[in-house]
């Protein structure tokens, strides 16, 4: 006599897919400074480090301060 076992269901146990996080660090290379409304996208998408190989304007410099974020020009640290 031949007794079965019952055998136990497979589950995941989440069933959603975890989102990835956005990397911090944005690379721009543009032949023109970086203005404030691109530095102001990259922020409230965001991104914490900027880095550009043309530079930055200087209203995006003053509000990369107040926003607390990361700008480099090529690998120099500008804020």
């Amino acid at each position: 006599m031949v007794i079965k076992r019952k055998s136990k269901k497979v589950t995941k146990k989440s069933s959603r897919i975890k989102k990835t996080k956005r990397p911090l660090k944005a690379v721009r290379n543009w032949s023109r400074p970086l203005p404030l409304t691109e530095v102001k996208k990259l922020s409230k998408k965001g991104y914490k480090i900027i880095v550009s190989s043309s530079g930055f304007t200087k209203g995006s410099i003053k509000y990369a301060k107040r926003a607390k974020l990361s700008l480099y020009y090529k690998t120099r640290k500008i804020v």
